[in-house]
């Protein structure tokens, strides 16, 4: 991942990934086959950390807005990893590849099913699916373009604190039921 994240998918050679991790070519092809098994790995890995990210987040105690301001700050704490940059690099890669962007396109909805169960978790007082779903579109693709935004700038994916504020108030209110609803 951090070699992906650094040199571009490229640049992280078999070679490269063996000698950042101080084992063989050998050790790398026997783990992962090929270079599109160590793709398929990053990315394995990159959906785990998301789902451990995202099962910590506390479902109970908190009003509305501060369980949504948790989850946005969560998920955006994810794009300050070499992670995101390499996992970016492996779709982009992917959807060249395949022509299509099938498997690009089937990484991004596990992304999606996983984020969609952690909202039904997280706000089940919620009754608006329309209300969740587009919300949780508007989570994604807010902060998925913040994050690449920062990093085609090659400034560190760590600035918005106003942004990420303005989205979860955003979000809070399209979560909230209509005047008079319950």
């Amino acid at each position: 991942m951090e070699c992906v994240a650094e040199r571009g998918l490229a640049a992280a050679t078999m070679t490269a990934v063996a000698e950042r991790a101080g084992v063989t070519v050998g050790a790398i092809q026997h783990q992962f086959t090929d270079k599109e098994g160590l793709r398929s790995a990053v990315l394995e890995h990159g959906l785990d950390r998301l789902a451990e990210a995202l099962r910590s987040i506390p479902a109970t105690g908190n009003s509305l807005n501060d369980r949504v301001q948790t989850l946005v700050d969560e998920l955006w704490s994810g794009y300050r990893e070499p992670d995101f940059r390499a996992m970016i690099e492996i779709l982009r890669s992917m959807r060249e590849a395949d022509g299509d962007g099938s498997r690009a396109a089937s990484y991004l909805e596990q992304v999606l099913e996983l984020s969609g169960s952690t909202w039904r978790r997280l706000f089940p007082d919620v009754v608006d699916e329309q209300a969740v779903m587009a919300s949780q579109r508007l989570v994604f693709g807010a902060l998925n373009g913040l994050a690449l935004e920062q990093f085609l700038l090659g400034e560190p994916v760590d600035q918005a604190p106003y942004e990420r504020a303005a989205l979860a108030d955003a979000v809070t209110r399209m979560l909230q039921p209509p005047d008079g609803q319950t």
